[in-house]
């Protein structure tokens, strides 16, 4: 799954509108985008107070490797496993 997709996957909303005209941001993404141009930013400001001794600093954001559902955090039995599915990616 490429990163776009798997991220609108994780918040659980559309964050583009795809289409022949091209591709317009949808309300909930323009929501994401300022909060996320601001974590870029303060990224940045963190990686330029490291001082560069050993070539780029690489930063990657985790990515849960399952996906958190209304029922998150409650114990799982094998017989009531439907009613608390896990969404995996």
């Amino acid at each position: 799954m490429k990163r776009i997709p798997r991220l609108e996957f994780t918040l659980g909303r559309r964050l583009l509108n795809r289409g022949g005209q091209g591709v317009r941001l949808t309300e909930a993404g323009r929501r994401f985008l300022e909060p996320t141009r601001q974590a870029l930013a303060a990224a940045d400001l963190a990686v330029a107070a490291v001082p560069d001794t050993h070539g780029p600093l690489r930063i990657e954001v985790w990515e849960p490797p399952v996906r958190p559902t209304p029922c998150w955090g409650r114990r799982r039995s094998t017989r009531h496993s439907s009613a608390c599915p896990l969404e995996r990616y």
